[in-house]
């Protein structure tokens, strides 16, 4: 999700004292502490001559250790080059000499908020506003504050009465944006983003920030346009290329999409962490012939499942292949690669020529929406597990459906795509054997199971994904949220039904029932409106048709 602006210090200035409050409290400079003085030290200060203003500042300091103005012009210098700790025991030495002083004030809460201490500096915000309630500074950052710690109303009274005090700052529309695209108020969001543009047109997170919001709303060409204008103003901006590229892929433009993809691995929040082998990246252009190239997993299970299909292509190619994967994934790629290529990630690997990520590997191979590679099954569980899972179901007479009803907790966007037990299991066809697929359900959930006849759960016998996969393949059908579950379940070729919202993940594109990513997959997008138990009752009934 998109982040609130902060002000991030400089790095530049005076070289590290390591004790420097000793130094300064044990100076035997005589220079006059005059109001003069601390202008000039200020001025150097404002303008990053940090050398300078600190040697007055050290001066001021060893005729009066308790100089508040000094020990705060130091706390900002040390704030610029972000040695905070030490900083925050200056200005907090300054505030205690000076109660009223507010720029020690302000400068110490922006430092703890940049630590992550967020409630201590909401304290210091408000202390600044108790003494000054329309002081802008203050009523921004800490609206800051309380939009980290998703208190998003209180976040937004204090960016609607920064703007009563200046509605010409746009620091105060932009993060009033953020607010209100955290609550999902798109319209609103665009709205502020766009008075902040207007106020500031070279601010290219502005424009990211609202082609987000115009992406979400299903303006595709106006976030397309604001991506563009992001990256003109700032070209090394790789959150505006990976943005635009998301966007691509939602609208089905895959060749130019997953180009720009490979921006990913240059954002500031990526949720994987980029490999930095002494082997080349490999996506598409060198003769592998005679070489070896290692395939790694990157993001999340479903991920791997989804875009392992590729292994395929490299079988005419004349190469040796080695895939580094998650441990619970190695027994399922069993069907793709022998068993001695496939090694658990972070182990060590043997010798390779070249890498690349597997969700490179679309761009590598140049898919396109026309030509998305082996939508039929292309993961094969194996058969004696199947059949030990149909044994165990063998006593179902009635269509057999898995139920995949939660996603990574984890995940940035886990709320709005995983759904409640307690909000589907009344929707739960009697007519219908239900099978969980939830490998970790929470005491609560396997009370509600026990309670429900015409549900049961094997978390304790469920293993690996090979192990799930067995169990797919022995069900008539699968109900799943956007999950690994559904990954798995498709890819197998088992009658697979996912539940999206409206303005969904990038891969399942837009307005369709259909995936080409999976032949056996159909899709249920989720209006607000709807509640997830009609849907269920839609799935069902296709999947005794096609039983």
């Amino acid at each position: 999700m998109t982040p609130f602006g902060q002000s991030k210090p400089e790095t530049t200035g005076c070289n590290d004292r390591k004790n420097a409050l000793n130094t300064m409290v044990s100076s035997s400079s005589f220079c006059t502490a005059s109001k003069t003085k601390i202008e000039q030290a200020d001025a150097l200060n404002s303008q990053d001559k940090l050398e300078k203003a600190y040697e007055i500042y050290k001066d001021l300091l060893g005729l009066d250790t308790r100089h508040a103005d000094a020990l705060c012009g130091i706390g900002v210098i040390l704030e610029k080059q972000q040695k905070f700790d030490l900083a925050v025991q200056f200005l907090t030495r300054a505030i205690e000499s000076n109660p009223f002083k507010i720029q020690a004030l302000l400068t110490r809460g922006r430092i703890l908020r940049l630590q992550g201490k967020t409630n201590n500096a909401i304290l210091d915000f408000a202390e600044v506003l108790a003494k000054h309630p329309d002081n802008f500074e203050a009523l921004v950052a800490r609206g800051i504050a309380f939009g980290q710690t998703s208190h998003f109303d209180k976040a937004i009274d204090d960016f609607n009465s920064a703007i009563r005090v200046n509605s010409n700052r746009a620091e105060a529309f932009y993060n009033r944006g953020v607010a209100y695209e955290k609550l999902y108020e798109f319209g609103a969001a665009i709205e502020d983003y766009s008075i902040a543009i207007k106020l500031n047109p070279h601010d290219y997170k502005a424009f990211n920030n609202r082609g987000v919001a115009w992406r979400e709303t299903k303006c595709f060409d106006a976030a397309i346009k604001d991506f563009d204008k992001s990256v003109e103003i700032n070209p090394d901006f790789a959150e505006g290329f990976y943005n635009k590229s998301l966007t691509l892929l939602s609208v089905g433009a895959l060749d130019e999409g997953f180009k720009l993809f490979e921006y990913r691995w240059k954002t500031a929040h990526f949720q994987s962490q980029i490999r930095h082998f002494f082997q080349p990246l490999w996506l598409g252009d060198e003769d592998l012939r005679g070489k070896t190239i290692l395939i790694h997993s990157e993001q999340g299970l479903g991920d791997s499942i989804q875009f392992c299909r590729y292994i395929k292509f490299f079988e005419k190619m004349k190469c040796r292949v080695l895939l580094e994967i998650e441990k619970p994934l190695m027994s399922l790629m069993q069907s793709l690669l022998p068993r001695e290529y496939i090694f658990e990630k972070g182990s060590g690997l043997p010798k390779f020529d070249f890498h690349c990520p597997l969700m490179s590997l679309p761009h590598a191979f140049r898919t396109r929406l026309n030509d998305v590679p082996f939508s039929s099954p292309y993961l094969s569980p194996q058969g004696k597990q199947v059949e030990r899972w149909q044994q165990r179901l063998k006593g179902a007479r009635k269509p057999s459906i898995g139920l995949a009803w939660r996603g990574n907790p984890n995940h940035v966007n886990d709320h709005r795509r995983s759904a409640k037990l307690d909000e589907l299991v009344g929707f739960l066809s009697t007519d219908c054997e239900w099978v969980s697929l939830e490998k970790f359900p929470t005491p609560q959930e396997v009370r509600l199971i026990e309670k429900t006849k015409h549900v049961k759960q094997f978390a304790t016998k469920m293993g690996d994904f090979a192990e799930t996969a067995a169990l797919c393949s022995a069900l008539d059908g699968v109900i799943a949220v956007d999950t690994s579950a559904a990954h798995l379940a498709a890819s197998v070729g088992i009658n697979t039904h996912l539940f999206i919202r409206d303005c969904a993940d990038w891969r399942w594109f837009q307005n369709r029932p259909d995936t080409p990513w999976y032949s056996s997959m159909t899709l249920h997008r989720k209006p607000d409106s709807i509640h997830w138990g009609r849907l269920v009752e839609i799935a069902v009934k296709d999947i005794i048709q096609k039983k």
